[in-house]
Protein backbone atom coordinates (compact mmCIF):
# COMPACT_ATOMS: atom_id res chain seq x y z
CA UNK A 1 0.00 0.00 0.00
CA UNK A 2 1.41 3.31 -1.13
CA UNK A 3 1.66 6.43 1.36
CA UNK A 4 0.67 9.42 -0.37
CA UNK A 5 0.90 13.02 0.76
CA UNK A 6 -1.41 14.97 -0.71
CA UNK A 7 -1.01 18.85 -0.87
CA UNK A 8 -3.90 21.34 -2.24
CA UNK A 9 -6.60 24.01 -1.60
CA UNK A 10 -8.88 21.76 0.97
CA UNK A 11 -10.10 23.91 3.67
CA UNK A 12 -11.81 26.70 1.41
CA UNK A 13 -15.71 26.72 0.87
CA UNK A 14 -17.93 24.16 -1.61
CA UNK A 15 -18.48 25.85 -4.68
CA UNK A 16 -14.76 27.07 -5.35
CA UNK A 17 -13.79 26.00 -8.61
CA UNK A 18 -10.36 24.91 -7.59
CA UNK A 19 -10.92 23.99 -4.26
CA UNK A 20 -13.88 21.60 -4.67
CA UNK A 21 -11.79 19.82 -8.17
CA UNK A 22 -9.09 19.34 -5.26
CA UNK A 23 -11.50 17.70 -2.45
CA UNK A 24 -13.23 15.69 -5.52
CA UNK A 25 -9.42 14.30 -6.34
CA UNK A 26 -9.36 13.57 -2.79
CA UNK A 27 -12.17 11.79 -2.61
CA UNK A 28 -11.69 9.38 -5.45
CA UNK A 29 -7.84 8.72 -4.06
CA UNK A 30 -9.82 7.25 -0.83
CA UNK A 31 -11.60 4.71 -3.05
CA UNK A 32 -7.85 3.30 -4.13
CA UNK A 33 -5.72 1.23 -2.00
CA UNK A 34 -3.83 3.52 -0.04
CA UNK A 35 -2.74 5.57 2.78
CA UNK A 36 -3.66 9.33 2.13
CA UNK A 37 -2.68 12.03 3.89
CA UNK A 38 -3.79 15.65 3.35
CA UNK A 39 -2.26 19.03 3.87
CA UNK A 40 -4.17 22.66 2.95
CA UNK A 41 -2.89 25.31 1.45
CA UNK A 42 -4.63 28.80 1.33
CA UNK A 43 -4.24 30.48 -2.47
CA UNK A 44 -7.18 32.30 -2.66
CA UNK A 45 -8.28 35.62 -0.46
CA UNK A 46 -11.09 33.31 1.01
CA UNK A 47 -11.26 32.57 4.50
CA UNK A 48 -10.33 29.54 5.48
CA UNK A 49 -12.71 26.94 6.56
CA UNK A 50 -12.64 23.89 8.35
CA UNK A 51 -12.84 20.53 5.64
CA UNK A 52 -15.72 18.64 4.90
CA UNK A 53 -16.46 16.13 7.81
CA UNK A 54 -15.86 13.51 5.28
CA UNK A 55 -11.82 14.62 4.77
CA UNK A 56 -11.32 15.60 7.94
CA UNK A 57 -9.61 12.50 9.32
CA UNK A 58 -6.78 12.85 6.92
CA UNK A 59 -6.04 16.30 7.08
CA UNK A 60 -4.10 16.20 10.38
CA UNK A 61 -2.73 12.82 9.93
CA UNK A 62 1.14 11.83 9.91
CA UNK A 63 2.72 9.16 8.30
CA UNK A 64 6.06 7.79 9.00
CA UNK A 65 7.16 8.07 5.38
CA UNK A 66 5.38 8.76 1.91
CA UNK A 67 6.01 7.20 -1.40
CA UNK A 68 4.14 9.80 -3.58
CA UNK A 69 3.64 13.19 -2.86
CA UNK A 70 0.76 14.84 -5.19
CA UNK A 71 0.49 19.05 -5.60
CA UNK A 72 -2.40 20.62 -6.64
CA UNK A 73 -1.30 24.24 -6.43
CA UNK A 74 -0.67 26.83 -8.93
CA UNK A 75 2.68 26.32 -11.00
CA UNK A 76 4.27 28.92 -8.92
CA UNK A 77 4.33 27.14 -5.91
CA UNK A 78 5.47 23.51 -7.26
CA UNK A 79 8.32 22.16 -5.18
CA UNK A 80 10.39 18.92 -5.80
CA UNK A 81 11.40 16.92 -3.05
CA UNK A 82 13.81 14.29 -3.44
CA UNK A 83 12.58 12.15 0.10
CA UNK A 84 9.46 11.19 -2.22
CA UNK A 85 9.57 8.23 -4.82
CA UNK A 86 7.36 10.39 -7.26
CA UNK A 87 6.49 13.97 -7.18
CA UNK A 88 3.61 14.54 -9.21
CA UNK A 89 1.09 17.69 -9.63
CA UNK A 90 -2.28 18.03 -11.05
CA UNK A 91 -3.18 20.90 -12.77
CA UNK A 92 -6.12 22.25 -14.75
CA UNK A 93 -5.12 25.29 -17.31
CA UNK A 94 -7.35 27.26 -19.78
CA UNK A 95 -5.32 28.35 -22.21
CA UNK A 96 -2.33 27.44 -23.54
CA UNK A 97 0.61 28.54 -22.27
CA UNK A 98 3.59 31.01 -24.21
CA UNK A 99 6.78 28.91 -24.49
CA UNK A 100 8.52 31.14 -22.07
CA UNK A 101 6.15 31.43 -19.19
CA UNK A 102 7.64 30.92 -15.75
CA UNK A 103 5.12 27.79 -15.18
CA UNK A 104 6.40 25.51 -17.78
CA UNK A 105 10.27 25.66 -16.18
CA UNK A 106 8.29 24.80 -12.94
CA UNK A 107 6.28 22.38 -14.05
CA UNK A 108 9.00 20.42 -15.59
CA UNK A 109 10.95 19.90 -12.16
CA UNK A 110 7.79 17.32 -11.73
CA UNK A 111 7.88 13.60 -12.24
CA UNK A 112 5.01 13.68 -13.69
CA UNK A 113 2.18 16.20 -14.97
CA UNK A 114 -1.48 15.57 -15.01
CA UNK A 115 -4.19 17.71 -16.85
CA UNK A 116 -7.85 17.41 -17.82
CA UNK A 117 -7.61 17.47 -21.18
CA UNK A 118 -6.05 15.99 -24.06
CA UNK A 119 -5.18 19.03 -25.84
CA UNK A 120 -3.07 20.02 -22.51
CA UNK A 121 -1.54 17.20 -22.80
CA UNK A 122 -1.04 17.46 -26.46
CA UNK A 123 0.73 21.06 -26.17
CA UNK A 124 2.29 20.45 -22.68
CA UNK A 125 4.24 17.22 -23.78
CA UNK A 126 6.85 19.29 -26.18
CA UNK A 127 7.88 20.81 -22.19
CA UNK A 128 7.78 18.46 -20.27
CA UNK A 129 8.64 13.99 -20.64
CA UNK A 130 5.47 12.83 -18.90
CA UNK A 131 2.29 14.37 -19.07
CA UNK A 132 -0.69 12.39 -18.57
CA UNK A 133 -4.36 12.61 -18.91
CA UNK A 134 -6.68 12.09 -15.64
CA UNK A 135 -10.11 12.41 -15.98
CA UNK A 136 -12.08 15.39 -13.79
CA UNK A 137 -13.34 13.68 -10.65
CA UNK A 138 -16.63 14.81 -10.60
CA UNK A 139 -19.47 14.16 -8.62
CA UNK A 140 -22.23 13.76 -11.05
CA UNK A 141 -25.09 13.75 -8.72
CA UNK A 142 -24.91 17.85 -8.48
CA UNK A 143 -26.57 17.51 -11.92
CA UNK A 144 -29.83 15.97 -10.23
CA UNK A 145 -30.17 18.81 -7.65
CA UNK A 146 -32.66 21.23 -8.50
CA UNK A 147 -30.73 24.71 -8.98
CA UNK A 148 -33.01 28.57 -8.65
CA UNK A 149 -32.07 30.52 -11.05
CA UNK A 150 -28.79 32.70 -10.59
CA UNK A 151 -29.58 36.10 -12.93
CA UNK A 152 -32.91 37.55 -13.83
CA UNK A 153 -31.48 36.72 -17.37
CA UNK A 154 -32.36 33.03 -17.05
CA UNK A 155 -36.26 33.94 -15.59
CA UNK A 156 -37.21 35.11 -19.21
CA UNK A 157 -38.63 31.13 -20.13
CA UNK A 158 -37.23 31.50 -23.79
CA UNK A 159 -35.21 28.28 -23.17
CA UNK A 160 -33.45 26.11 -20.18
CA UNK A 161 -29.97 26.93 -20.42
CA UNK A 162 -28.26 24.01 -18.38
CA UNK A 163 -25.15 24.01 -17.16
CA UNK A 164 -22.39 22.95 -14.52
CA UNK A 165 -20.57 25.83 -13.15
CA UNK A 166 -19.54 28.35 -10.64
CA UNK A 167 -21.74 30.85 -10.70
CA UNK A 168 -19.04 33.98 -10.33
CA UNK A 169 -18.37 37.36 -12.14
CA UNK A 170 -15.18 35.70 -13.56
CA UNK A 171 -17.05 33.15 -15.15
CA UNK A 172 -18.95 35.30 -17.37
CA UNK A 173 -22.42 33.34 -17.10
CA UNK A 174 -25.04 35.88 -18.34
CA UNK A 175 -22.73 36.87 -21.56
CA UNK A 176 -22.91 33.17 -22.25
CA UNK A 177 -26.13 33.40 -22.29
CA UNK A 178 -26.98 36.38 -23.41
CA UNK A 179 -25.20 35.02 -26.68
CA UNK A 180 -28.51 32.87 -26.77
CA UNK A 181 -30.94 35.29 -26.69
Amino acid sequence: IMNILFIGQFCIADGDGWGDATKDIARSLLTQDCNLVLRNINMANAPKIKINKDLEPYLNKKLPNYDIVIQKVLPNLLTYDGRFKQNITIQAFETELPRTHAWLNKLSIMDKVFVFSTQEVKWLSNYHKSVSYIGEAIDINIANKKYNPIHPIFEQNIFKFYCINSATERKNLDTIVSAYL
